[in-house]
């Protein structure tokens, strides 16, 4: 069956939806880790990435926490990472 197009713009806004629900809890997430570690601190805009088998990298830092949270059906990835 294939899809209608009325069935791909709902997942497709159901998949920007989650993105921006991840986005903003880690924002919450990331302000309380700054909360507690010394100044001066800064925080990056959250990067979300959906997929598998991807690579992360960020031209200056390097991870400091590797963090999987893991469902029966999915995972999430937190990686906090510093400049070097």
């Amino acid at each position: 069956m294939i899809p209608s197009n009325e069935d791909v713009f709902l997942i497709t806004q159901n998949v920007l939806h989650t993105m921006d629900v991840l986005g903003e809890v880690t924002n919450m997430i990331g302000g309380n880790y700054k909360s507690q570690v010394p100044g001066p601190s800064y925080l990056s805009i959250p990067s979300v990435t959906t997929g598998q088998n991807f690579q992360f990298a960020l031209k200056g830092a390097r991870v400091i926490s590797d963090t999987v949270i893991a469902s029966a059906s999915e995972s999430i990835n937190i990686l906090i990472c510093e400049r070097e």
